[in-house]
């Protein structure tokens, strides 16, 4: 019993979601059921925490052309509960709406690590230092913060969330964007996690344009536990002109639609 108090204090209980799609339709149905399965989600309940994820949500939404190129850019972020956040949840409807294609990420925050705070606040966005892409990361699970921070060379700062760090870590050691150099960082950076490594990695080039990264990462001690797999699980769906990966409670609301 000890032990799996010490669990629950560690673990992330996030949901999260990527789109691609020309179906608005679609779109807004997936964004509902992000709404819905942070007001009440059963699979957090099942390892003993409360129904909702109430710390906060926030998107990244890009508008394309038909070659996929970044036409506008949507960022949001609150620590308003997306179920609480009617203006913020129309307004992000009301820019999908207008749009004939779009890639976003979205995610609704339970806090483990770091405080309420829009600082906080996924999708965390990291840049600079001479890069040509800025990074938007968006995570479900715990890293180990203090290990992260040890690697970057900085003193870990109680009231950040460990998902900066992880952050971090991902746009040091990436120096373009390749599928092996990806792959690669991705890698070395699930070393560094407590519990999972769920996240929904946005980068924009000004040479490269947009690029998606979505992993789904588990420690063998939550591997051994059903309600965990079943907690963290990633679902590929899709639909008309529509792809979409999403966390375990969303699945499930949008079963009979994809």
């Amino acid at each position: 019993m000890a032990h799996e108090k010490e669990l629950m204090a560690v673990l992330a209980m996030c949901r999260l979601a990527f789109i691609y799609s020309e179906n608005q339709e679609f779109t807004k149905k997936i964004i509902d059921a992000v709404i819905e399965s942070s007001r009440n989600d059963k699979y957090k309940v099942a390892i003993g925490a409360g129904p909702s994820h109430g710390d906060g949500w926030g998107v990244i939404a890009f508008s394309l052309d038909h070659k996929n190129k970044v036409e506008k850019a949507y960022n949001y972020a609150t620590i308003t509960p997306i179920y609480d956040d009617t203006h913020g949840t129309m307004s992000l409807q009301n820019f999908l709406s207008k749009e004939n294609r779009i890639a976003l990420a979205i995610h609704s925050r339970f806090v483990s690590s770091g405080i309420v705070d829009i600082f906080n606040t996924h999708p965390i966005i990291v840049n600079g230092e001479g890069r040509d892409f800025t990074l938007w990361i968006a995570h479900n699970g715990t890293m180990n913060k203090e290990l992260l921070a040890k690697e970057l060379g900085l003193e870990p700062i109680h009231e950040v969330t460990d998902t900066y760090y992880l952050g971090l870590y991902v746009f040091r050691n990436i120096k373009d964007l390749e599928i092996n150099e990806l792959v690669s960082t991705f890698k070395q950076a699930s070393k560094y996690t407590k519990t999972a490594m769920n996240t929904i990695n946005m980068f924009y080039s000004i040479r490269k344009g947009l690029h998606t990264v979505v992993t789904c990462y588990l420690n063998d001690e939550l591997k051994q536990k059903r309600q965990y797999i079943d907690y963290y699980k990633l679902y590929l769906l899709k639909a008309d002109k529509t792809i979409a990966i999403t966390s375990s409670t969303i699945a499930d609301i949008l079963r009979d639609e994809f």
